[in-house]
């Protein structure tokens, strides 16, 4: 299988998405609190437009560039083509061949497994 290392940012990055993609726009100040805090009105644009590529770039490696899009000046909005299930946190492109499911699968349990991790030690 294939193994990546998402930085913390970045994983609640992709949290707040997979949990809002039902959003037409997720907004930028929507993510810069989500991600900051109380920090965010000290948080420039650039910053959260960082996040956003490498977790793109992170995406990629999944065949999942296209997971989201941005909408600009506004925010990014989540592929409608990307079906989400709530009840296991999965995220699976209708596209992707059959062989394919399994590592996506792997991929999101993954992920969940380490989203869980950072917040008990937090």
């Amino acid at each position: 299988g294939k193994m990546i290392k998402i930085a913390a940012m970045r994983i609640k990055c992709l949290e707040y998405m997979l949990n809002h993609a039902q959003q037409e726009i997720i907004y930028k100040k929507q993510l810069t609190n989500e991600l900051w805090g109380e920090r965010s009105q000290f948080i420039s644009d650039a910053n959260l437009t960082q996040i956003l590529y490498l977790l793109r770039r992170d995406l990629k490696g999944f065949g999942l560039s296209q997971f989201f899009s941005t909408v600009p000046r506004t925010g990014i909005k989540v592929d409608a083509n990307i079906i989400i299930s709530n009840e296991n946190k999965s995220c699976l492109p209708s596209s992707l061949k059959k062989e394919e499911y399994k590592y996506m699968a792997l991929f999101f349990a993954l992920l969940t497994m380490v989203i869980m991790v950072i917040y008990l030690i937090r």
